[in-house]
């Protein structure tokens, strides 16, 4: 399995299938990834290790284990560890495309907007 290295942490891709595909991501202590959106696809994260806080569309939430958060495509969102642990989520990416390239990110501390 592939890890995908990033600034806030990395991902592992579980599942590829053409409708739907699952992810493994890690966020770092103290790390957020970019405030973005997807116009091809939906996300449901469920937090399986520590505690995450999410904003998705001006609502935010604090997610533990076992917790989780639909996001429609086009809603703007944002992950965010707190802790100084790692947080682990699965995403569950369904729609008609999932690619990486339908990441249109609004805000970015690590300058890839």
């Amino acid at each position: 399995m592939e890890v995908v290295e990033k600034p806030w942490g990395f991902y592992e891709v579980l599942v590829d299938e053409p409708i739907y595909k699952v992810k493994r991501i890690t966020i770092k202590p103290n790390e957020l990834i970019s405030l973005q959106y997807h116009g091809y696809r939906n996300e449901f994260w469920v937090v399986v290790d520590g505690e995450l806080n999410v904003y998705v569309d001006g609502i935010t939430k604090t997610l533990k284990y076992g917790d989780g958060v639909i996001i429609n495509k086009s809603e703007k969102h944002r992950a965010v560890n707190y802790c100084n642990r790692n947080c682990v989520f699965i995403e569950i990416q369904t729609g008609d495309k999932l690619l990486e390239e339908d990441i249109i990110r609004l805000q970015d501390k690590y300058g890839r907007v």
